[in-house]
This record gives C-alpha cells, sequence and structure tokens, in this order.
C-alpha cells in the first residue's frame, strides 16, 4: 500500500519549524529526500508508519497534531486538494474526500455519518499491521478542519469532534482550536458539522471541480489496476468513455486478450464487463450533471451512450430521477 507524499512533506516542515533535522528520520525509514518532494510521489504506508513512531517519541508532545495544520499547502495531496477547493459546497467537499481518499493513501478510510443533528466526518479502524498514531489521526483531523475553513470560511464551527484515543495532557487546547466540544476516549474519530454549513453555497469553481474529479477517478482506477483485471477494466473505461469506443472487444484488445477471457477474468473477481462500465458511467454521470454548461446529449455522448434515451433510462436506473429532474435539485 502507499499514499502521496504530503502528509509525509506537511511532517517534514513541521520537524523543520522546531530545529530537527528531518532527512536521517525519513532515511531510517528508507525515504529519499529527493524522492519525498517529487510532484507525483507517493512512498510505502509501512515507510511513514516507521516515521510516525520515530517522532512521537521524538517530539514528547501531545499536542503537537494542532500545529499540523500550519504546515499543510495546497496540492499536498494533488488532485483532491484542487477538487475540494473548488467544490459548490462543503458537503460535496466532504464527499469528495470520502470517494477519492485512496488516491492520498490507501490505508485510510473515510466515511459520512448522517443524524438529525448533522453529518460526521469518520474515519474508520486502521487495516491490520499498521499501529494506531493517535498525533497523526488527530493531526489530519486538524488539517481538514482548517481545508473546510478555507473554503466555507473562518468561522466555521463544528458542532462536536470526538476522537478515539484517551486525552492528552494538553486536552484543555482542543476545544478551543476546534471551537467546539471535544470528546477523547470516543468510539471514533469524527468531526460533525451542522447540516446547515454542509449545504451553504460556496463560491467555487464548480467546472474544475468537474474535471479535476475526473481526475481523481482515473487515479483511483489506475491503483486499482495494480490489484486485478477489475481495476485495469476502471482505468480503460475512464480514458475511452468520450470515445465512445467501450464494448466488451474494445477493452479486450486494449488488454491484448480475448472477450471471453476477460470475462472469465472479471468472473473470477466477483464482477462483470456490464458492472464495471455501469460503475463508471454512474460515476461520471454524477459529475458531469452538475455541470450547467453541459447539455444532456453532450453528456449521453461523453459517457458512450448512442443516444439520450439510453442515458436517460439509465438515469432513472441509477437515481431514481430523469437527468431533468437530477438538474433541478
Amino acid at each position: 500500500m502507499t499514499q502521496f507524499a504530503g502528509a509525509a512533506r506537511i511532517l517534514w516542515r513541521l520537524l523543520e519549524s522546531k530545529g530537527i533535522d528531518p532527512v536521517p528520520i525519513y532515511a531510517q525509514a528508507g525515504i529519499d529526500a529527493a524522492v519525498l518532494h517529487g510532484q507525483r510521489a507517493r512512498i510505502g504506508v509501512d515507510q511513514m508508519d516507521q516515521v510516525w513512531t520515530q517522532v512521537t517519541a521524538l517530539l514528547g508532545d501531545d499536542c503537537i497534531a494542532l500545529e499540523m495544520p500550519e504546515f499543510w499547502r495546497p496540492g499536498d495531496f494533488q488532485a483532491l486538494d484542487h477538487a475540494w477547493l473548488a467544490s459548490t459546497t462543503l458537503e460535496g467537499a466532504l464527499s469528495v474526500l470520502v470517494r477519492y481518499l485512496e488516491v492520498v493513501d490507501q490505508s485510510g478510510r473515510l466515511r459520512l455519518v448522517r443524524s438529525p443533528r448533522g453529518t460526521a466526518l469518520c474515519g474508520m479502524q486502521p487495516r491490520l499491521g499498521l499501529k494506531d498514531h493517535a498525533m497523526f489521526r488527530e493531526g489530519v483531523v486538524a488539517v481538514f478542519v482548517h481545508m473546510a475553513r478555507l473554503i466555507a470560511g473562518p468561522d466555521l464551527v463544528p458542532l462536536e469532534v470526538t476522537f478515539r484515543g484517551p486525552a492528552p495532557s494538553c486536552a484543555g487546547r482542543y476545544a478551543p482550536w476546534f471551537g467546539c466540544p471535544v470528546q477523547f476516549s470516543a468510539p471514533n474519530d469524527c468531526v460533525l458539522f451542522d447540516q446547515r454549513d454542509l449545504t451553504r453555497p460556496l463560491s467555487a469553481q464548480a467546472d474544475v471541480g468537474v474535471v479535476i474529479e475526473r481526475i481523481l477517478f482515473k487515479e483511483v482506477a489506475r491503483l486499482r489496476a495494480c490489484e486485478g483485471i477489475a481495476g485495469r477494466v476502471q482505468a480503460l473505461l475512464a480514458d475511452a468513455m468520450p470515445s465512445g469506443k467501450v464494448g466488451l472487444g474494445d477493452i479486450a484488445a486494449f488488454l491484448t486478450i480475448s472477450p471471453f477471457e476477460l470475462k472469465r477474468r472479471l468472473r473470477r473477481e466477483g464482477t462483470s464487463y456490464r458492472a464495471e462500465l455501469d460503475a463508471v458511467r454512474r460515476a461520471f454521470a454524477s459529475q458531469y450533471l452538475s455541470d450547467s454548461s453541459l447539455s444532456l446529449i453532450e453528456i449521453a455522448f461523453l459517457l458512450g451512450f448512442s443516444e439520450q434515451s439510453a442515458f436517460s433510462r439509465a438515469c432513472r436506473r441509477w437515481f431514481d430521477a430523469a437527468p431533468s429532474e437530477l438538474r433541478k435539485r
């Protein structure tokens, strides 16, 4: 498993601000500084696990997580940052984050939990074999709240923040920083936002967000391609969609295998060609429908449908509504 070097760069800057040379710390984990600062640099999750272990022991500051947002820079998380900044609502930004987190970190998992009070962005238990670093978890939450304030305004205040770990010695600093009650020893790491803050329109460039989210989808497919044939099919479909060459035979030819062999391999992974094509079309449909500059006919073409009526039928199946109705929501 790998992750973008964004979090590693944030920690690097933080260490330098403390007068600590990060080079030997990262080198001990097998991370080359030159590679770390590459534009599309990815590093092993297990390597950063070693770095966090060393840094936690070295700093000995329970509240260092609250300093991490100061060292985040737009672009640290590549296209995900730009899609976030281009979101038209905070709810949309959180949805992009949950959907494409694996582009940033293949070991990371997030989910949105809705309740009468609002919607919470929650982390999930770490994957087996990885250590649980409170500094990392709490720092990530702080960075996300900082990013939320960048697009929703500095006055954005969550309703509540919870952390899995026990209260640190400096627990009193957390509530003033987040601006809300903070609970420790909770079942999960969560940030609860008021629904009114989530749905309030933001001044962002929606068309830019659509383009960047397409890039993110293709990046997810590229990463999954390393794991099996289904991921490779999704990556190829994402590229071929506008050309209309999305037939089973077209993709099989790209893979230099027979259509029968492609179906057999997909079946072995518990899926089918039709299911993968449907998933890619559905993901792009939700993006294109939010772009008012695209007509419904253009969207149908971009999704590889031969006619608009076929796209309309697919929309009713996916979203239980016609494309024109979805645009009014």
